[in-house]
This record gives C-alpha cells, sequence and structure tokens, in this order.
C-alpha cells in the first residue's frame, strides 16, 4: 500500500494518549486504517490494549512528507483536501457522540489531530471480516445468515434514526466482535469513510464529496451521487449482503441485475418472506423497492398470512368433465322426487290436524312451566359456574389476552438496540405468568390461559443475544478506560438476563462510578 505509516510510528492525541502502528489494515479512497498498540490500566496493572485508528487520506490527492509522517498535497488540491479533512473530522466526532448506543456500530472512543490531518480511535474487531466468514464456509443457511444478518440490519436502522447514511454496507464492512472464549460472534458494522449526516429536512450537514460505489452492493442511483438522505440505498446493500450470505456469490452491478436473476440465484426452500423481501430491498427503481431498513426486517421476521393458510387450506378437487353435469343432473332428480313428495301429501285426506297441534302445544307450555320451578328450586344443576363467574372468567381472559398481545408486540419490536422492548416484554411476561398461576385449577371451559410458554420460547433468545452484545460493548468500554459507559452498559445487561458474573463486574466498577 503507499503512502502508509511505517510499522512503529508513534500517534500522539492532545491528552498525551500514545498509540503505535503495529499494521496496515486497509485503505480505501478517503482513508487508511491501522492496528495500534496503547498502554492502559486495568485496575492497578498496566497492560498494552489494542484499538483501530482510521487516518484521513485523501488517496488521489495526498501525499505523505520524506522528512516526516506528515501528510501534504499540492497547492491546487489544498481547498478540497481541506474541505474532505473537516468533513472526516466533524462525521468522526458525530460518530463519538453516538459511540456504544448499538453494538452493532464499531465504538469510537477519541477523534484527534496529528501529521496534518485526523484519526479516530476504534475498537479493534479480532474476528475477520463477513467475506471471509462466507469465503470459508460456503454459502449459509437461511437460519445461520439471519442470525447474522439481523443485528446487523438493526444497526442501520439505528444509523438512520440518526440521519446517517452509511453508504457502503458490503461483506468487507461487517466485522466480528469474538468473545474470549471465542464462542460467541457479533457482527459489528465498520469504515464510515463514505457515511454522511443530514439534518431533519434530509439535507446533507458538511459538503457532499465524490462517492465511491462498491459494484454489486450499491445501488444505481448512488453511482450518480446522492444528494439527499437515501435510506433506500443502504436498504439495497442489506439486501445485496444477505443474498451473499445465501448464495455465496456477490451479485451482479446494480444496473444489470434482474428480479428474475435474483429469484434464480437464491437457494431453494428459502423460505417465501426472506426470498420477497431480499427482491423488494434489491428492487431497481426506488418507488418499488422497500422503503426503510425496519420495513426489511418486518417483511423478514413476520408471518406471511397468506403462506400459513395456503399450508393450512385443503386442496381444491380435481375437476373432472362431466361430473358437474352429473351432479346438476342429481339435484334435478333430487328436486323432482321432493317435488313428487310434496304432491303426495297435498292429495292425502286432510283430517282433523290441527287437534293434535293444541294438544302438543299445551303439553310442551306445561313442561316448560314445570322445568322452570324445577331449575328455581335448584332440582337440576346444568353448570358448576355461576353467570357472574362466566362474566368474570371472560372479563379476566379478556385482560389476559391484552397482556399476551401486548407482551408478543413488544418482543417483535425488540432487539440489542431495542433492549426497552425486550425488558418491558420481560415484565409482562411475569404478570401474564401469575394470571396463568390463578387459574391453574379453575375450570374455565373454553377460555385457555395457557400462552406464557410459547411467549418466554420467544423472548428468552433475545435476551440472551441482547445481553452478550452488551457485555461485549461493556467489555470494549472497559478497553478505553470508559469505566463509567462499562458500568452502565453492564447494568443494561443485567437487567436483561441477570447473572452472577455480570453482578461481579459491576461491584468491581462501582467504585469508580461514585
Amino acid at each position: 500500500m503507499n503512502n502508509t505509516l511505517p510499522i512503529g510510528t508513534i500517534l500522539k492525541e492532545p491528552n498525551g494518549r500514545a498509540y503505535r502502528v503495529e499494521q496496515v489494515l486497509g485503505q480505501g479512497g478517503f482513508g487508511i486504517t491501522y492496528k495500534v498498540s496503547s498502554s492502559v490500566m486495568v485496575g492497578n496493572v498496566p497492560t498494552i490494549a489494542y484499538f483501530a485508528v482510521k487516518e484521513h487520506f485523501l488517496k488521489d490527492a495526498c501525499e505523505r512528507s520524506e522528512s516526516n509522517s506528515f501528510v501534504v498535497c499540492s497547492n491546487p488540491l489544498k481547498p478540497r483536501v481541506e474541505q474532505s479533512r473537516a468533513d472526516f473530522f466533524s462525521e468522526a466526532k458525530r460518530l463519538k457522540s453516538i459511540s456504544g448506543k448499538n453494538p452493532g456500530v464499531v465504538p469510537v472512543n477519541e477523534v484527534f489531530e496529528d501529521n496534518n490531518t485526523v484519526y479516530y480511535v476504534m475498537e479493534y474487531l479480532n474476528g475477520g471480516d463477513l467475506r471471509e466468514w462466507v469465503k470459508a464456509k460456503g454459502s449459509l443457511p437461511e437460519e445461520e445468515a439471519l442470525a447474522l444478518f439481523l443485528p446487523v440490519a438493526n444497526a442501520v436502522a439505528f444509523l438512520h434514526e440518526n440521519k446517517i447514511n452509511h453508504l457502503d454496507i458490503k461483506p468487507d464492512n461487517v466485522m466480528f466482535r469474538v468473545d474470549y472464549s471465542g464462542s460467541n460472534r457479533t457482527p459489528v458494522i465498520i469504515d464510515f469513510g463514505l457515511a454522511k449526516h443530514f439534518d431533519e429536512k434530509g439535507k446533507p450537514t458538511s459538503e457532499i464529496r465524490v462517492q465511491g460505489c462498491s459494484d454489486g452492493f450499491a445501488p444505481v442511483e448512488q453511482y450518480a451521487g446522492l444528494k439527499e438522505f437515501s435510506p433506500q440505498a443502504d436498504v439495497y446493500a442489506l439486501g445485496a449482503v444477505l443474498y451473499f450470505m445465501l448464495t455465496g456469490r456477490v451479485p451482479e452491478v446494480s444496473s444489470d441485475i434482474t428480479e428474475q436473476k435474483i429469484n434464480a440465484a437464491l437457494p431453494e426452500g428459502l423460505s417465501t418472506n426472506v426470498r420477497k423481501a431480499i427482491i423488494h430491498a434489491m428492487a431497481y427503481r426506488t418507488d418499488e423497492r422497500t422503503k426503510s431498513v425496519n420495513d426489511m426486517i418486518s417483511e423478514i421476521t413476520s408471518v406471511q398470512p397468506s403462506q400459513a393458510e395456503a399450508e393450512s387450506a385443503p386442496e381444491p378437487p380435481e375437476f373432472v368433465p362431466g361430473e358437474h353435469t352429473k351432479v346438476i343432473s342429481q339435484n334435478k332428480a333430487d328436486n323432482m322426487v321432493n317435488d313428487n313428495i310434496d304432491s303426495i301429501d297435498d292429495k292425502k285426506p286432510k283430517s282433523n290436524s290441527w287437534i293434535y297441534f293444541v294438544i302438543s302445544g299445551v303439553a310442551a307450555a306445561i313442561l316448560a312451566i314445570c322445568g322452570w320451578f324445577a331449575y328455581e328450586a335448584g332440582w337440576f344443576d346444568f353448570s358448576s359456574k355461576s353467570t357472574d363467574d362466566v362474566e368474570q372468567y371472560q372479563d379476566d381472559y379478556d385482560n389476559y389476552t391484552k397482556k399476551c398481545d401486548n407482551c408478543k408486540s413488544l418482543i417483535e419490536q425488540g432487539n440489542d438496540t431495542n433492549y426497552e422492548a425486550l425488558i418491558n416484554a420481560k415484565n409482562v411476561l411475569m404478570e401474564i405468568k401469575n394470571i396463568e398461576s390463578d387459574f391453574e385449577d379453575v375450570n374455565t371451559g373454553d377460555l385457555a390461559f395457557d400462552r406464557y410458554k410459547d411467549l418466554d420460547n420467544m423472548l428468552n433468545p433475545k435476551l440472551i443475544s441482547a445481553q452478550q452484545a452488551w457485555v461485549d460493548a461493556a467489555k470494549a468500554q472497559e478497553l478505553a478506560e470508559e469505566r463509567t459507559t462499562a458500568y452502565e452498559y453492564y447494568k443494561i445487561a443485567f437487567d436483561l438476563k441477570p447473572s452472577e458474573e455480570i453482578g461481579a463486574k459491576m461491584r468491581e466498577l462501582e467504585s469508580y462510578v461514585k
């Protein structure tokens, strides 16, 4: 790579922290990324921690000074480089302001100037990237692909909530955070070199630079340059990433790919909702493309009513020529028989049939009166529950059903980012469990108080996933000596799913927080 800092170079930020360049991780059109080391204190023990540092460096406009590590450029290019550097600094500060609020977005610890350019310090991710993962394993099964994809999609949705377009979502820019045991692998979005922030009206808050495009992952309109906030540009890229995970192949460039090509490339047996979600996300025209990342997530995770009905609906009877005529003929014959019977009845002599009707009516009235007196006297117990009990059970069941529906809705909304929904769902689920225990030995007829287990099975995996994501984020903050933030993240993880290990970490950090 050209113009990279030599291994061993020391970068110094204003407060005195020093970072030693250990390795060049990558170089793009707008910057160079390094693996660096720095001395940190863990309690009273000094140790070496590793970080990633992004350096602003316009590949086609900047050079490295021969006498030192300064970044220089020729005078005609100076205005462009200075504007780009100012935008880089602004975007880096914005990333730092949202750092740690979503475990799927790489946390930024500090932003500083050195060597006549700008640097920002991030978590060093040691688990490789998504492209390497798919290359090693081949196309992924649907369940594994979605387990990796959905946290990435939630992270992009979080960026959009903060009016940030990433504009370079691709397998190379999804890296993995691997915990110390090596058993947990969390996908994290990196490389915000093309990212842009927009105001509430969708206008950029900094100068629009020439935008790069990654073939296969950028929508066709991005090649012409995006001037306004466009969630659909990132939606297209997410659809292409999921396509890549399921097929093991980079999609064709957006100007050439079609719905038919996407459908043919996706594996047989793929669930209908996932197939449709990818096709909708990668639509050529924006008016046909999925509007937002949350809409795409909903399309993937929602049960399709038409599909469920199709699975349960009986097959229509096979049409056999002539059968329809036979049915009509049989119906006609039946009607003829009935007509003949009626005509025979009409020909019977009319007897004193009215006397029988009168006697039958009087007898029925007497029986009804006797039955009423017997019921009032309590001779017959037609039900073990009074009318008041039944009405009360129905009211309780209506309340119970509302709680269950609310709980299910919170679970579906909840994820690593929206952890409050998961905590609320957990609290509602405890209320549901208590209601079910109250009716455990009560005969409520057809009113089934039995939804706790299904809801718990829906919620528990999400709690585990969210807990681990926030534990990983807390550990990263500890390494960066952001102990107060680390404590807050551990507390979120504990609220999601308490454990003695997390409780111990919180007690360990309490002294720093106080």
